[in-house]
């Protein structure tokens, strides 16, 4: 058991030395004293370490509060990806052909096979 890093048998020597300068009459009355002071100075710890405790929930709280706005900020744009229809099976892609919505691929599929849109030919391809 340490106190104030003071081990058992320092505190023995210490009581040895105090009981020798100080004599028995006194030394009871000091140790009454130093008592007193002991247990003033925990008190006053107590609420220094309370009140510094109630800050730091404070500033936890703050910072949560903080991280929860910055984690929506970073979501929106992720949530409006995921609303977007990206087809992810490259077979639903063209060669060359930026990704299509689900719609537009759809909409290729039910159209005649001998329809072409104007979008689908090449610059170098001409109709005659």
């Amino acid at each position: 058991m340490n106190f104030l890093g003071i081990g058992p048998a320092e505190l023995v020597l210490v009581i040895i030395i105090a009981l020798v300068v100080l004599g028995p009459e006194r030394m009871v009355e000091t140790s009454r004293t130093l008592g007193r002071l002991y247990a003033r100075w925990r008190q006053g710890w107590g609420k220094e370490v309370e009140e510094m405790t109630l800050e730091l929930r404070r500033e936890i709280a703050r910072l949560q509060r903080e991280v929860d706005e910055i984690r929506r900020e970073a979501e929106r744009p992720l949530k409006m990806l995921m609303a977007t229809e990206i087809p992810l099976d490259p077979k639903e892609r063209r060669a060359g052909e930026p990704s299509r919505s689900k719609q537009e691929i759809a909409q290729d599929s039910t159209s005649e096979p001998g329809e072409t849109e104007p979008s689908s030919l090449d610059e170098g391809d001409e109709a005659d």
